[in-house]
């Protein structure tokens, strides 16, 4: 209603809290969820222009950030992407591996809840 009328906000902390749950977060990380790093399809595609352009990190900043604090990167995969990414291109994530040093994982998930966010927003 602050933004005008018609217009509704899906109740989700962050992209990929729309793609699964703190529950779902919870059980693929074995209780760890906050010492995982998040990915998107998106962010899988586009993480060296949000770390190295938007935040300026250079290797030594990953290096001083990701490990000591994440234990893994999972790539919520609700597109089938991940089969492409690890037979065809697997040198993207080694480059990710490389670079943050930590260990990159594919979840494959349902989009069952970023549909039933969205059509809550509708009602």
């Amino acid at each position: 209603e602050e933004q005008g009328k018609g217009i509704s906000r899906v109740q989700g902390d962050y992209g990929y809290d729309m793609l699964a749950g703190i529950e779902a977060r919870e059980e693929m990380s074995d209780g760890e969820e906050n010492k995982v790093l998040w990915f998107t399809s998106g962010w899988l595609q586009n993480w060296k222009t949000v770390y190295q352009r938007y935040l300026s990190w250079d290797e030594a900043d990953a290096n001083a950030n990701s490990p000591g604090y994440y234990k893994k990167i999972i790539v919520l995969d609700g597109l089938g992407i991940s089969d492409r990414y690890i037979n065809e291109h697997p040198e993207k994530i080694l480059e990710i591996f490389d670079w943050t040093g930590v260990e990159v994982e594919f979840q494959n998930i349902s989009l069952d809840r970023l549909k039933r966010l969205l059509v809550e927003c509708l009602v």
